[in-house]
């Protein structure tokens, strides 16, 4: 990386949270004065990181609850929400809008899904008949400044989701946020890969996009016909392929599956 600190002579926590604050102050500022925020529960923490209830209360925000089930919070007439993108929110959501407008309430409601909108969201909205009653906007909230030198995505379910569900989605989050940390200092030069797809993108990371599919289709044929050497060995020839090769096999093909 270029440095740790920038040409307007701020840190890098102080330059990545004042980006981070300055986008959200842009769509708190779209949605106009005197409105309720309502935030998910895994958000409150990220957000009290990058930007106080002073730096709320001063871009319009009159009322702050936590997402929670039953009706629609707050009193005013604009409503905002920021939550993850995943489906419990979004149908929580759902709900408080619709009860709102079976209660004729004149409310005008915003939902900002952080870090970015999917498109399950947008089907959950749809199949809940609200989709347009709300206007979706995306918040796109990379690495979060804990420390002058220590950086987070708080993403709580992270372990979760990836290692245990196999959901690749916030891959997506970690390279966007690799990005901007880029784009605000310039190229990261040392890099370092850990875990069974760090071979995979040591081999292909160099390659021109339009090289990389061929490479990897080439790879999973090579994988392909050293699985198939299985077939007619001798029972000595099996064993000696599942303790010796069986195990590399099967780690280089979830590596491309991924």
């Amino acid at each position: 990386m270029a440095g740790n600190s920038s040409a307007h002579g701020l840190s890098l926590s102080q330059l990545i949270k004042a980006t981070s604050a300055k986008y959200l102050i842009n769509i708190l500022k779209s949605v106009g004065f005197k409105k309720d925020l309502v935030i998910d529960n895994d958000l409150i923490g990220p957000l009290d990181h990058i930007a106080g209830v002073t730096v709320l209360r001063e871009h319009g925000v009159d009322k702050i609850y936590k997402l929670d089930f039953g009706l629609s919070p707050g009193q005013n007439n604009k409503c905002l929400y920021l939550i993850r993108p995943c489906m419990v929110s979004t149908k929580q959501v759902a709900d408080h809008i619709s009860a709102a407008r079976q209660q004729n309430k004149d409310v005008t409601f915003w939902i900002v899904f952080v870090p970015r909108k999917l498109h399950v969201c947008e089907l959950i909205l749809e199949q809940e008949g609200v989709y347009d009653e709300a206007t979706l906007l995306e918040y796109p909230l990379g690495l979060i400044p804990l420390d002058n030198d220590i950086f987070s995505l708080e993403v709580s379910d992270f372990f979760s989701s990836f290692y245990l569900n196999g959901d690749q989605g916030w891959i997506h989050t970690i390279a966007s946020s690799l990005v901007q940390l880029q784009r605000l200092f310039g190229p990261i030069h040392s890099r370092f890969g850990q875990g069974r797809c760090a071979k995979v993108h040591r081999e292909i990371r160099n390659r021109h996009m339009s090289h990389v599919f061929a490479h990897l289709k080439e790879t999973a044929n090579q994988i392909q016909t050293r699985y198939n050497k299985r077939h007619g060995m001798s029972l000595g020839d099996m064993k000696n392929f599942v303790k010796n090769e069986l195990q590399e096999l099967q780690q280089q093909h979830k590596s491309l599956g991924l």
